[in-house]
């Protein structure tokens, strides 16, 4: 019964503080002939409150999952003060794409065309993506220490690799709005509710990627009574390299787990390494030794041809030059025959 009431103040705590109310305040004031630029001017500060907002409901509804002590309001205005003004740019950045979702949604099936039609349904499509990172953006901020846009990716990854809790999540979303509009008291929990039940689906899935010694400390932690309110967030950052690694191993145990080797395992593995170094070395070693007598004795083997060729060459021009020699003999011979019957004559 205890988190019931804290479900019903977190979720007036939503609505008083998201000022959600301003536009129906003006509406009901001023009556249908509220101008519609009004009504939008009513909505600014909802634009920037509704995300601190939602950090703060998320901040104790994954506390309250956990059975840990907090004090309801205390810790929300404590999420919401110190998560103010990331949560307010997450909170505006997702608010304006899902009305730019809705609204091109809306124009496509209004405008008659089965060409336009097959793309509102792809829209449907992303639009429904879009839903999955709600579900998880503002619990991942009030959860993990990251910038603006890694959570946003982030809470989209997640939700993707765990497909069928974010179905589930999405499911009991839409009962609860459904019953909303069928038994209109449920809207004093309709917000707290979503989140303390999507907060048993987080709380499991965020643990995956919370190193097992952090897990065990917070145990203890909690077990001494040494943990209140205060508590600060996890400072777990996915960064650029982890997203390079592999969509397939990202938010794997396994990439925490090698943060978490106990310190024998490093030496043992370092001796490994040495040990397979000096056996590589050795081996490189023993191959260019191979390698050099092979060199050697392939060019001894050439220096071998080549001087045999060249004894070949020598004895080949030593020949001709000698019948060149015996050419020119006779060649004088015949020009001194030739010349001594004329003298006679």
């Amino acid at each position: 019964m205890g988190k019931l009431v804290d479900v019903c103040i977190l979720t007036v705590l939503w609505f008083v503080c998201s000022a959600l109310w301003l536009p129906l305040a003006a509406v009901w004031i001023i009556g249908e002939a509220t101008p519609n630029l009004l009504i939008l001017i009513a909505m600014i500060p909802s634009l920037v409150l509704i995300g601190p907002c939602s950090t703060g409901v998320y901040y104790v509804t994954l506390k309250l999952v956990r059975d840990e002590e907090s004090y309801t309001v205390r810790s929300f205005f404590k999420s919401f003060r110190d998560n103010f003004k990331q949560a307010a740019v997450i909170g505006a950045l997702m608010t304006a794409i899902g009305l730019f979702f809705i609204w091109d949604i809306y124009l496509y099936f209004n405008m008659g065309s089965q060409a336009m039609t097959i793309i509102g349904i792809v829209f449907i499509g992303i639009f429904l993506m879009y839903l999955f990172t709600v579900m998880y953006v503002y619990a991942l901020e009030a959860k993990f220490y990251n910038t603006v846009l890694k959570t946003m990716r982030n809470a989209l990854f997640m939700s993707v690799k765990h497909i069928f809790r974010s179905l589930a999540m999405l499911i009991i979303a839409a009962v609860v709005i459904v019953g909303c509009l069928f038994f209109p008291p449920l809207i004093l929990l309709s917000v707290g509710l979503i989140a303390f039940l999507h907060s048993f689906f987080l709380v499991k899935i965020f643990d995956l990627y919370i190193p097992k010694e952090e897990q065990e400390q917070h145990h203890d932690e909690l077990e001494a009574g040494t943990t209140g309110i205060e508590e600060e967030q996890v400072h777990i950052v996915v960064t650029r390299e982890d997203v390079q690694y592999g969509n397939s191993q990202l938010f794997d145990r396994g990439m925490l787990n090698r943060q978490e080797t106990p310190s024998a395992e490093p030496d043992q593995a370092a001796g490994q390494v040495e040990a397979v170094a000096e056996e590589a070395a050795g081996q490189v070693e023993t191959a260019v030794g191979e390698a050099a007598g092979q060199v050697e004795a392939a060019a001894g083997e050439a220096a071998g041809q080549v001087e045999a060729a060249a004894g070949e060459t020598a004895e080949k021009v030593a020949e001709e030059t000698a019948d060149l020699v015996k050419e020119a003999s006779r060649v004088a011979e015949a020009a001194a025959e030739a010349e001594n019957p004329a003298a006679n004559s």
